[in-house]
């Protein structure tokens, strides 16, 4: 049996997890540093997401 992906129900699922994700993300990032976490200076984490972004957009207009 063949599974078939329901690519709607996807785009609503990540539209919604990228609402939240912006929602949350600047509270979380602003309360970093009063752990003692400080991710933002690191260039491994920011080329790391550099390339992410771009993988996905890749994906995104090699699909679209």
């Amino acid at each position: 049996m063949k599974l078939r992906v329901n690519w709607d129900a996807m785009g609503i699922t990540t539209s919604a997890a990228c609402a939240i994700h912006c929602a949350i993300l600047p509270l979380f990032v602003t309360a970093l540093p009063l752990f003692g976490v400080n991710i933002i200076h690191n260039l491994a984490f920011e080329a790391g997401m550099v390339l992410l972004a771009f993988c996905i957009g890749v994906w995104s207009f090699y699909h679209g």
